[in-house]
């Protein structure tokens, strides 16, 4: 919910600043070997209007650029993740007017991520000696296992990966985004039989205003792949101000989750209708997943005490610029009419 980038390249289109985000996810904390994800993403808008909301021009089409590097771990093995992304973004509406300021009406981005992704085994960790819960007796996992010997032998593999996504959405109101990740379904070699899965997502939002100060944003993701129940995991979430939030969401099958955050904005104030637009924007969450599956239960001495997970953003001012009509007449009104005059023209054709 708070970073669709991930799962979605159309997304690096969508958002009118320089987004960057850094996010660490502990997943059944206490579980040795546990599932634990670090990632890096960034992504911004590229060519779209100097004049932003406030030219005519507005409804124009432009582009998106953005990476991510992850890493997942999880017992003896690892993927670290490098995605290029690139997105093209078509307006479908003329959106409305408020004096000034303009919407982007209805508009529809389509993205695609290339990247390479490296598999590893860590051959210390699987030829460690085990001591069984039952029977308090020392083992070794390894000796007999035919896959793991063979992971063993190869350890490490790269491979080549694609992925697509598709999003509809308006201004900040809601969208909706369908995407698919491992497309090629890539072979890679740490064992005889082994390969990528592609992965489905259909993820949806809405932003719904309460009063003047409150918004309540409830939002949907569901994952899809062949071998795996469907996950969906359902959220809703208060926005105070654009500055507290607070909410809870459902993860069918496996956990309830319970977060909360602050965005702090700093930077250049502009009156009016450009406020809010050049500020830079800092903002961190924490949620907490409550294991409400078997894999949590109580009378099991190595159990989940669930998931824990952190987001650190950055939202930079964006590349293009506005016209300010103001800054424009005093210009002239220092008797530089002509310099200004020519560089007015020049911002707009």
């Amino acid at each position: 919910m708070l970073n669709p980038f991930l799962l979605n390249p159309a997304y690096s289109s969508v958002d009118n600043n320089r987004d960057l985000k850094i996010g660490y996810r502990s997943q059944w904390f206490s579980l040795e070997g546990a599932p634990v994800t670090q990632y890096i993403s960034f992504h911004t808008p590229i060519g779209k209007s100097r004049f932003a909301r406030t030219h005519p021009g507005d409804f124009h089409n432009w582009h998106g650029l953005g990476f991510v590097l992850l890493k997942d771990e999880i017992g003896a093995y690892s993927n670290t993740k490098i995605n290029a992304s690139y997105s093209y973004n078509i307006g479908l509406s003329n959106g409305t007017k408020f004096g000034y300021y303009h919407q982007d009406g209805l508009r529809f981005a389509l993205g695609a991520f290339v990247g390479w992704s490296t598999f590893a085994v860590d051959k210390d960790i699987l030829a460690m000696t085990k001591t069984s819960y039952n029977t308090r007796k020392t083992y070794y996992p390894t000796v007999d296992d035919p896959t793991y010997k063979d992971m063993l032998a190869k350890s490490k593999q790269a491979t080549f990966d694609l992925s697509f996504g598709g999003m509809l959405y308006y201004n900040e109101t809601y969208y909706l985004g369908v995407s698919s990740t491992q497309l090629l379904e890539s072979d890679f070699a740490l064992t005889d039989k082994t390969n990528l899965s592609r992965h489905y997502f259909i993820s949806g939002l809405v932003k719904l205003q309460v009063s003047e100060d409150l918004y309540i944003i409830p939002s949907v993701i569901s994952k899809m792949v062949k071998a795996a129940p469907l996950s969906v995991n359902y959220s809703v979430r208060a926005d105070w101000q654009d500055k507290l939030y607070l909410g809870m969401g459902y993860r069918t099958q496996d956990a309830i989750t319970f977060m909360t955050g602050a965005q702090i904005k700093w930077g250049e104030k502009i009156k009016h209708f450009r406020v809010d637009k050049h500020r830079y924007q800092m903002y961190i969450y924490y949620s907490y997943d409550h294991t409400i599956s078997d894999l949590g239960d109580k009378d099991y001495v190595n159990r989940s005490k669930g998931s824990h997970e952190f987001t650190l953003g950055f939202l930079l001012p964006p590349w293009y610029e506005e016209r300010n009509a103001e800054d424009t007449w005093k210009g002239w009104k220092r008797g530089k009419r002509k310099k200004n005059y020519k560089h007015f023209f020049k911002k707009v054709f």
